[in-house]
């Protein structure tokens, strides 16, 4: 009975986040490599989105930013999550490891919508 409740709750919890996503506007995507590449041919990136806050209280949020290549499908995806004020706007980042090969392949980063 414990592993079920435990399981229903992480499972309300990823939709609240799903769902509080889609109450922000989201702006100034960017990203940087901070290293790299590493013995294994890895970058470590970071990726980083201006985060306003449409709602009236404070809210957790969960964004997907991909990348994609040339011919527009999606080579690597990012989940960056954090916790914003009521109407508040701020940035939220995170970093991540991307092989060198495959960061030499994206020509776009967008939000997922």
């Amino acid at each position: 009975m414990r592993k079920m409740v435990a399981i229903a709750i992480v499972a309300c919890m990823s939709c609240a986040l799903a769902i509080a996503s889609a109450e922000v506007t989201t702006s100034d995507l960017s990203h940087k490599i901070l290293a790299g590449p590493d013995k294994d041919g890895d970058y470590l990136i970071s990726v980083k989105v201006t985060v306003k806050s449409l709602l009236d209280t404070g809210q957790e949020v969960l964004l997907r930013v991909q990348a994609l290549d040339a011919e527009g499908f999606e080579v690597f995806e990012m989940e960056l999550k954090g916790r914003i004020g009521a109407k508040e706007t701020r940035t939220i980042s995170d970093s991540a490891y991307i092989s060198e090969r495959l960061y030499r392949t994206v020509t776009k980063w967008q939000m997922e919508e």
